[in-house]
């Protein structure tokens, strides 16, 4: 081969291999909505995730505000104007929740060069500490997503996919740095030898899909999918 040949191609192999990671790590991140699990039996039933949450009294508001996934956190004053510019929080944030007496931060953010791992983290209100990653040894693996926040506040309540591909409900307190979390629905469902692809697993329930679809109603948590209501009671 003609060495000039050669080199041309070196180069352009090399330019295009920069262009890939550019693509990949820099400029491109995928549709927050789609880093969801999604059950690996092709069901359409999957978790979401929000990108932005407003506290119950209005004063901190929280946003994902471009595709990198930069989590900004204001404050707003009495009269509903903005005490100061907004803090950047994190990168590569994909869902964020406030806890409903104001005093949480909770969001799930992608770990860096891996599009399939992620993390949750807590951080106080107003933001005067560093945030905590949330049971740090339970997300190596699997896929997870918060649902929604307990109305003491003490809880977080999120969904996680096992390496069989079954979403469930977890839960797992917030000022407790120990705390390990709890399996909540799905325990021992498994797909057997005569389960068909595309189909539910005997005994699955599956997580909300919405969150305007749940309520909490005294110790419960109730949801419903496709028309079907479900609930699950949260341990104090």
């Amino acid at each position: 081969m003609n060495i000039k040949i050669f080199i041309v191609i070196v180069i352009l192999a090399f330019i295009v291999l920069i262009g890939y990671a550019y693509y990949n790590f820099t400029i491109w991140s995928p549709n927050p909505k789609d880093l969801s699990p999604v059950r690996s039996d092709g069901a359409t039933d999957r978790l979401w995730n929000e990108l932005s949450a407003t506290s119950s009294n209005g004063t901190w508001r929280a946003s994902v505000d471009d595709q990198q996934g930069h989590l900004n956190v204001q404050h707003f004053g009495t009269t509903g104007a903005p005490d100061g510019p907004p803090t950047r929080v994190a990168t590569r944030v994909v869902s964020v929740l406030i806890s409903p007496d104001n005093t949480k931060l909770v969001y799930m953010s992608r770990r860096e060069n891996d599009f399939t791992s992620f993390d949750m983290f807590v951080s106080p209100l107003p933001l005067n500490s560093s945030p905590r990653v949330i049971d740090y040894s339970r997300f190596r693996s699997g896929s997870i997503s918060p649902v929604a926040i307990s109305p003491d506040s003490r809880s977080l309540i999120f969904g996680k996919s096992n390496e069989f591909g079954i979403t469930a409900l977890w839960i797992v307190e917030l000022d407790d740095p120990d705390s390990i979390s709890i399996q909540l629905t799905n325990r021992g469902v498994r797909k057997t030898s005569d389960w068909i692809p595309g189909t539910d697993p005997a005994g699955f329930v599956p997580p909300p899909v919405d969150r305007d679809s749940i309520m909490f109603d005294g110790s419960l948590m109730r949801w419903s999918v496709k028309g079907v209501e479900y609930s699950v009671e949260i341990p104090n």
